[in-house]
């Protein structure tokens, strides 16, 4: 064969590559290694093929560990801030190390997209871990996922927010968190003021927001009050609000009050936290995942104790993250899907009479403050009027029958006795002194400001006592006549919130004050007070005065309730009328098969006052203590609170000086 027709044989093409040579030429070899019809591209073809099955695997992986975690709708509520949360969660509290891990790996798997976090649990690593196993290997995407954080008690000073914050996000191993919550509205410092305030950590809160490291933020374990706080000075509301709810302890109000406003509500406990009550002592040894009721509902329904709980939170209408580090406990909570509880199941759970908070904040109480624990028992006894010789024996019957409040003041010249019945009491172990709530009071010549603390110790020693639960200014009078008050109420207040910082009064507060003399108080104040301790009675309503310390926040305790029919001449009042004869007081009592002065103390405790009856007659004292298990009517309260006839009975006229600084009763009490 030729070497033309060599050049032109297809045997020959089979094997022919050409390469570019020098200077433009081109050089002819023959591949004899290939295989004729083999294709010239084939390293690139083998190539792209490797690639592809290397792509194929990868997606094989990535299939097989994203079919690992279930995809479960459960359902989410949208939040105020834009976003939406899912209604069932994994709690992480009292997870331990080694443990949280797999918790979350297995929430994951079941479905779970909402898992709940704190710094202070100290498990937010294995939760990263965790996630960034389900993230990274794509199994999940991120917006998939609701992660909640929340700032610890140390961490509210401004400069410390952001931080903190950071910190939980590395651990976390994310770089935004869905929800960031204050974990209580506490910091750990001990004062009468909370410090640093509620105001200043939200506003760092909000600039987390706007950083974009959170996309929601919210509260924990706030009251109502302290919520309306915050939200007063606030850019950026709060989208949600996690607390303790349960059917051992519904918070009905706290939800409704939420509901109102837009702000979602987050369960937590909602197994009622039977292992926590080593952290949070508590009244009862109560556990709700036996009580009967909860289980007779659960044999109803086919389904178990847990169940039927996260189910009756999701009907309350809130969201819930239960606890659990066991793979099938976990999975099991998430069941509650696709049935729901009947109307009669719901009203038998809703109406549990046992209602107690098992996360009970006891922790935080300090008698410095800002939280005190101090709770005032509505019904007290009054010692004023109350004889030499015979006020021991009534506070000796008062706690034998009951009564936890007792109503002292240095001017009623019966400390020392009361004092000998409150160490009879305490020895004889009828009351601990920590069962009891004591006020004192300040008296008119002992306003200045070095005059208030011995003041102050001569009481406590008279009544035997380390501390009181409440010391009161008695009046705004000082006995030194002049154009103006001297010295000024706001020198005796601020030795008064110094008897706070000594611990020597756990709460402060005034008696006999106006309106407009509670509005200057307060605005000098660093410790607002507590109390405000005013005549009140059918007789005198007060009513004024009773709105005004309902929208401060200050507690009213309502003297003479009986309308202090013995005091006329001791005040050298003119004789009047007496509300224990009045016909309509005398009416209500007949219908309610009650007497006069038992309608009188239980009208005063549904104006929501504390009273204090004064009585040395140990079937008296009984007899005004038995108001708590019935109520006066609509139609009942209506008509007591419609008597015409309006006198205040301890008017204070017999501080009246033409000298000043009060020329008339106007000017005490600030009223035309």
């Amino acid at each position: 064969m030729g070497q033309a027709n060599l050049a032109k044989s297809p045997w020959i093409e089979s094997y022919r590559i050409d390469l570019p040579g020098c200077r433009g030429s081109r050089t002819t070899v023959l591949d004899f290694v290939a295989s004729p019809g083999t294709p010239r591209d084939l390293p690139a073809q083998a190539q792209a093929a490797e690639v592809r099955e290397l792509a194929a695997r990868k997606q094989a992986r990535r299939d097989a560990t994203k079919a690992l975690y279930a995809r479960v709708d459960v359902p989410r509520a949208t939040l105020a801030s834009g976003g939406s949360i899912p209604l069932v969660g994994l709690g992480t509290w009292k997870a331990e190390r080694g443990q949280v891990r797999s918790a979350v790996h297995a929430a994951l798997k079941a479905g779970y997209r909402h898992i709940d976090c704190a710094s202070v649990y100290q498990n937010e690593e294995e939760v990263g871990e965790a996630l960034q196993a389900a993230l990274g290997s794509g199994a999940i995407p991120r917006e998939e996922l609701f992660i909640c954080s929340k700032l610890w008690n140390s961490d509210h000073a401004v400069g410390r927010v952001r931080a903190a914050c950071v910190k939980s996000l590395a651990a976390l191993r994310l770089t935004y968190l869905d929800l960031y919550l204050i974990h209580w509205p506490v910091t750990g410092i001990p004062g009468p003021a909370l410090t640093p305030s509620l105001r200043d950590t939200w506003d760092a809160m909000e600039g987390l927001v706007r950083e974009g490291l959170v996309r929601a933020i919210g509260m924990s374990n706030f009251s109502a009050r302290k919520m309306e706080e915050v939200m007063q000075h606030a850019t950026i509301q709060p989208a949600v609000c996690q607390i303790e709810a349960h059917p051992y302890w519904r918070n009905d109000a706290l939800l409704g009050w939420c509901r109102e406003r837009g702000i979602h509500v987050t369960a937590f406990s909602p197994l009622g936290s039977p292992d926590s009550a080593s952290i949070f002592p508590r009244k009862l040894p109560l556990d709700l995942l036996r009580d009967e009721r909860v289980l007779a509902v659960a044999a109803a329904c086919g389904k178990n104790a847990g169940q039927v709980l996260i189910r009756w939170a999701l009907q309350h209408g809130t969201s819930v993250i239960p606890k659990s580090t066991s793979p099938a406990r976990i999975a099991g909570n998430l069941q509650v899907l696709d049935w729901e509880l009947t109307e009669e199941d719901m009203a038998a759970l809703s109406t549990l009479p046992v209602q107690q908070r098992m996360v009970n904040g006891a922790t935080w109480l300090h008698p410095r403050g800002p939280y005190s624990g101090a709770r005032m028992p509505l019904l007290g006894l009054g010692t004023w009027k109350a004889p030499p010789g015979q006020v021991a024996a009534a506070v000796q019957a008062a706690v034998r029958l009951g009564y936890r409040h007792l109503d002292c003041a240095e001017v009623y010249r019966n400390e020392a006795e009361v004092g000998a019945a409150l160490a009879a009491l305490f020895e004889a172990g009828v009351v601990r002194r920590e069962d009891l709530f004591i006020t004192g009071k300040l008296w008119n010549t002992s306003h200045a400001a070095a005059a208030v603390e011995r003041a102050a110790r001569r009481t406590l020693r008279a009544l035997r006592l380390d501390y009181l639960d409440l010391y009161l200014m008695h009046w705004p009078v000082t006995g030194t006549k002049g154009p103006r008050l001297t010295p000024p109420t706001a020198e005796t207040w601020g030795a008064m919130e110094g008897l706070v910082h000594a611990g020597l009064a756990r709460s402060i507060g005034v008696a006999n004050f106006s309106v407009r003399k509670l509005e200057e108080l307060a605005a000098g104040a660093t410790i607002p007070p507590a109390v405000c301790q005013v005549e009140a009675h059918p007789y005198f309503r007060n009513e004024r005065l009773l709105a005004h310390c309902r929208a401060a926040g200050i507690h009213l305790t309502a003297y003479s309730p009986l309308g202090s029919p013995d005091s006329a001449a001791e005040l050298g009042r003119a004789p009047s009328a007496r509300l224990l004869d009045d016909p309509v007081l005398a009416e209500v009592a007949g219908e309610a098969g009650r007497t006069p002065a038992q309608v009188a103390l239980r009208w005063a405790l549904q104006r929501g006052t504390s009273f204090l009856p004064k009585s040395t007659n140990e079937d008296r004292i009984k007899q005004n203590a038995d108001v708590w298990d019935w109520e006066l009517s609509e139609e009942a309260m209506a008509k007591l609170n419609g008597i015409a006839h309006q006198q205040r009975m301890v008017d204070g006229s017999f501080w009246l000086s033409e000298e000043g600084p009060y020329k008339t009763l106007s000017d005490l009490w600030d009223e035309p």
